[in-house]
């Protein structure tokens, strides 16, 4: 069975990528993948607290995923290009696959795309935070859990361990 239209929000980590790995058991055959990333206005503040919380100092230099110009076409073809290689891997996989970069709050994007794009449910690997952490950077699983227009498909950090590993076996 399963879903026909997914979204998949994609930040560029390895974590969130090994949801792509486990979309056969939640999409029909031939499904519609729609794949986002977001050029969100937040992002330095989660990484800052993140590290701070975990007692590493911080420097936003060589985040890959923070930018100050939002507008950079290069920023725009890089992630493009992100997108389009993980579109490419999907579609040899008989999937139909969109793709898409947008600006804004992270949630509230994803929320969006969701209504625009008329998906029955969204896919997100959850990076499992806890207790301050979690505090400190809210959970945007947490959050589109509560507002999101359609089910929310999680991975959980358990079944990521298992794909990535799985994924290292020889």
């Amino acid at each position: 069975m399963g879903y026909h239209t997914i979204l998949v929000p994609l930040d560029g980590s390895t974590l969130a990528e090994q949801v792509l790995k486990q979309i056969d058991r939640m999409a029909a055959p031939h499904a519609r993948l729609h794949l986002l990333t977001i050029l969100g206005h937040d992002r330095l503040d989660q990484v800052a607290a993140m590290v701070s919380a975990g007692g590493q100092p911080f420097s936003p230099i060589g985040d890959p995923w923070q930018v100050s110009d939002f507008n950079s076409p290069a920023l725009l073809d890089a992630r493009k290009a992100y997108l389009s290689q993980a579109a490419a891997r999907l579609t040899e996989r008989g999937f139909r696959v969109s793709i898409a970069v947008r600006e804004g709050d992270i949630v509230e994007t994803i929320i969006d795309e969701a209504a625009r794009q008329h998906v029955e449910a969204i896919a997100i690997a959850t990076h499992g935070r806890t207790g301050f952490g979690r505090l400190l950077l809210g959970s945007v699983t947490q959050a589109l859990l509560a507002r999101a227009p359609c089910p929310v498909l999680v991975l959980p950090p358990s079944k990521l361990l298992e794909t990535l590993e799985s994924a290292q076996k020889p």
